[in-house]
């Protein structure tokens, strides 16, 4: 789930962008340019200002983050190819052109990335080459510009590379349980709360959680060693992807306890593969004395907050466990 924390951290970053970026263009465009009689550039920068405010606002309600970033990337690459065609405030945009590549990394992937960056160069040279006597700077000064802006986005590019490698690792490790191959409690407990934050934005939808827990194991480690513990968790794992789809979410939540996120399933059915599913562990686990108890809970009937549900299902289950050693 850690593509989600770095969707809310790019999140961050656009409404720190967004900030910055519409204070810099007030304090160092429109304030200097007003003041200089420069009307037009003033009016441009402080519509661009604008429209950036309103791309948060805007995403507020439609939450589309290619919506957002994209947009923002087109009025970044308006605003730094203006100043490099104008020159900006008495000819210093061009400075202000090396830190596209450094923020573009931060707000998207690397194809639109690319796209972005290589748009802004092409659009620098086009309008060099229809016009070259609107450019504020002569054909050294920006040849020396942009190709040292080519070397920074290099560098970034490379960088960024490592660190979204780096990423990928974390991510596997974060969402991937190392004995069973199922999801880790980690990524359930995210997706729970992705799946409850989906319902508090009104979309009607429902949600099954089971809480399961392998009766008798504990037996199993202590006879016959920890590493047939082991073996008998992976087969677990195994029959609870057999039984449950590749859209819902089946995760070891810890030691012989497993979790399950249901989407849009009917309790009946979900209820009907469980038995079904504790039939055939206690018969190919029968030399083990093996079991499974559960607790069921679905959402929003029996609630909306994650904690409250996780605790709800775990009492049921242990009913259910009580109830079997009678």
């Amino acid at each position: 789930m850690l593509p989600d924390i770095l969707l809310r951290h790019r999140e961050r970053f656009v409404y720190i962008y967004t900030i910055t970026g519409v204070v810099a263009l007030i304090l160092f465009g429109v304030l200097p340019h007003t003041f200089a009689g420069h009307t037009a550039y003033a009016l441009f920068e402080g519509t661009v200002a604008l429209l950036l405010a309103l791309n948060v606002v805007a995403y507020r309600w439609h939450r589309n983050y290619l919506i957002l970033s994209n947009f923002a990337h087109f009025l970044i690459m308006l605003t730094f190819v203006f100043l490099i065609v104008t020159g900006g405030y008495r000819g210093t945009g061009i400075y202000w052109c090396y830190a596209y590549p450094l923020l573009s990394f931060f707000l998207t992937s690397k194809r639109e990335i690319i796209f972005w960056n290589v748009a802004f160069l092409l659009s620098c040279l086009g309008l060099y080459l229809l016009k070259p006597d609107m450019f504020y700077y002569d054909f050294i000064t920006l040849r020396q510009a942009l190709g040292a802006y080519v070397a920074v986005f290099i560098l970034a590019f490379a960088y960024n590379t490592v660190i979204s490698d780096l990423i990928g690792v974390l991510s596997e490790r974060a969402s991937v349980d190392a004995l069973t191959g199922l999801y880790s409690r980690y990524f359930f407990l995210e997706s729970l709360s992705k799946a409850i934050s989906q319902l508090e934005r009104g979309k009607d939808v429902r949600h099954t959680i089971v809480y399961l827990d392998l009766d008798n194991f504990k037996r199993v480690n202590d006879t016959h060693g920890h590493h047939v513990g082991d073996e008998v968790l992976r087969h677990i794992a195994d029959l609870l992807r057999n039984y449950f789809r590749r859209a819902d979410i089946v995760a070891r939540f810890g030691g012989d306890e497993f979790m399950i996120l249901a989407h849009n399933g009917a309790r009946e059915g979900i209820e009907e593969r469980l038995k079904a599913l504790r039939k055939e562990i206690e018969n190919r686990f029968k030399d083990y004395g093996l079991s499974l108890s559960y607790g069921i809970v679905q959402i929003p009937e029996d609630g909306t907050d994650a904690d409250r549900l996780i605790r709800e299902a775990d009492k049921r289950m242990y009913e259910m466990k009580v109830k079997n050693k009678r």
